[in-house]
């Protein structure tokens, strides 16, 4: 009965919800290219008339419908698909798809990664300062290489389970760091920066929060070196 009723519920929700039909359709045939050629390497997505594309597809469609906003970008295949395999259920993988774009939507558009680009240059020069004079000296100390590496989670740089778990790691918003002891020590370093510098949210807040994404790009960079 509770089942039927969040059926009824969902159908009444879709038939209020109002499509732009031509973004949606544009949003379909970037789709449409993208799908067939994603994780065909894996058996899980293997094959032509492979019924895990059609979920993938469908789940993508589904996205681009209900987030205008939003809509579909490059990117998102790749994302979702790993969900897909890894929860095997359309239904939960669109939901935690839907969830996770939800909290990093920005990045998929111009003025979001620049941002965070602008902010690898800063903890970079802080972190790893010799790294950042090469790089500036090989004039691409725009970044703009790193861009795949932090919107896919490095996926297409190392083997896929490695890469499968370091994705996990990178999106899980560190909740190591997320215990009550470790909440009383960040408030107390707070505290002691702001009496001593009269504030605190500077580089080294930002460092806490991206330090992952910035340690494994400087370490790709390492590597490529």
């Amino acid at each position: 009965m509770q089942i039927t009723c969040m059926k009824i519920q969902a159908q009444v929700y879709a038939g209020r919800q109002e499509f732009d039909l031509e973004e949606l359709k544009t949003s379909i045939r970037v789709i449409d290219k993208d799908v067939p050629r994603t994780d065909k390497e894996l058996q899980y997505f293997r094959g032509d008339d492979n019924p895990n594309m059609l979920l993938l597809r469908d789940a993508l469609i589904t996205f681009a419908a209900f987030h205008p906003k939003v809509g579909y970008a490059q990117g998102m295949n790749d994302i979702l698909s790993r969900l897909l395999l890894v929860l095997d259920s359309e239904v939960d993988s669109y939901w935690c798809f839907t969830r996770f774009i939800e909290e990093i939507q920005i990045e998929f558009i111009a003025e979001g990664m620049i941002k965070k680009l602008v902010l690898l240059k800063q903890l970079l020069k802080k972190l790893h300062p010799g790294l950042l004079d090469h790089i500036t000296l090989c004039g691409v100390d725009d970044l703009a290489f790193c861009h795949r590496w932090l919107i896919l989670g490095f996926k297409r740089e190392f083997p896929y389970q490695e890469g499968l778990m370091l994705f996990e790691i990178l999106s899980s918003h560190h909740m190591e760091l997320n215990s009550l002891e470790a909440e009383t020590q960040r408030r107390m370093q707070r505290r002691k920066h702001f009496e001593l510098e009269g504030f605190y949210m500077g580089l080294e807040w930002l460092i806490v929060i991206y330090l992952w994404q910035v340690d494994w790009c400087a370490l790709m960079m390492n590597l490529q070196n």
